[in-house]
């Protein structure tokens, strides 16, 4: 705005001026919504990965192997040396090994 003359009238607020911290309520907000929208990089990466990823359960393998035995793991790298990325995970509720192909 202009006054009169033609020169800047003053500010009612000038940021230059503030010179007091924030209150510490008003600060903790502040705070919870820079983390909120400002996440980490590794939660951004891990969501940008669960949002890409899919995976398609190829095949099961009970998990009482006989000791050094992995057939599970076996399956998965012959997958993935063949150019089909695989990954195994461990299905707790019913004992067993599942190997899953990764598609991007």
């Amino acid at each position: 705005m202009e006054n009169r003359i033609g020169q800047a009238a003053p500010s009612r607020y000038d940021s230059t001026q503030a010179t007091e911290p924030l209150p510490p309520v008003a600060a903790a907000a502040l705070k919870r919504l820079e983390d909120a929208f400002n996440p980490t990089l590794s939660q951004a990466d891990e969501f940008l990965r669960q949002a890409r990823t899919e995976q398609t359960v190829i095949a099961r393998f009970p998990a009482g192997h006989p000791r050094g035995s992995r057939p599970a793991e076996d399956y998965a790298r012959q997958l993935t040396e063949s150019g089909r990325p695989a990954t195994v995970v461990m299905d707790l509720a019913n004992d067993r090994y599942l190997v899953k192909a990764v598609t991007i």
